[in-house]
């Protein structure tokens, strides 16, 4: 008897055998885990007591635009009780990862019969002195906004609106 070239199938097994392999090695793949080997000895520092690792979840830090505002309205420029008031903020609202201005409107009084570019200029004098005399709660690239203000009290010389940023650590989400 002949045999048929057409229902020869020994050809296929070698097709059978990757195929066997590339499902056992998914599965293998999909069963792994990673184990992280302990100390046999605790390390010592420098004064004898051992001291400990620990294994963290591994976390990012995202840089928050906090939308409250530290508003105030001052009769002169006193640099402590602006950073005093500037810290009570930062503490009440409970913002943590250092803090600092990103953006910043500034008002600055003008008077009746006086152009209003009178009071965008005490804003941005306003302003340019308070980013020199703490200059650690401005970021880099904070953004300011000078503006004439008629309605500001007799005898308050400028306003602010502090808007901040800050950073908190997020957990890395796996997949």
């Amino acid at each position: 008897m002949a045999s048929n070239p057409d229902r020869d199938t020994s050809g296929l097994s070698g097709w059978l055998y990757t195929d066997l392999l590339l499902g056992l090695t998914v599965v293998f793949l999909g069963t792994v885990s990673f184990i992280i080997p302990s100390q046999a000895e605790p390390i010592e520092e420098e004064n004898g007591v051992p001291a400990t690792t620990t294994t963290t979840i591994p976390t990012k830090v995202e840089t928050i635009f906090y939308t409250n505002s530290k508003v105030g309205v001052y009769d002169v420029f006193d640099v402590s009780k602006l950073e005093t008031d500037i810290a009570d903020f930062i503490s009440s609202e409970r913002l943590t990862g250092n803090p600092k201005v990103a953006l910043a409107f500034v008002k600055g009084r003008y008077q009746s019969g006086e152009a209003e570019g009178i009071g965008s200029q005490r804003a941005s004098t306003a302003y340019d002195r308070l980013k020199a005399e703490l200059p650690s709660i401005f970021t880099e690239d904070v953004l300011f906004r000078p503006i004439g203000n008629r309605n500001l009290t007799s005898n308050s010389q400028f306003g602010v609106e502090l808007f901040f940023t800050y950073e908190r650590a997020v957990e890395v989400q796996r997949d």
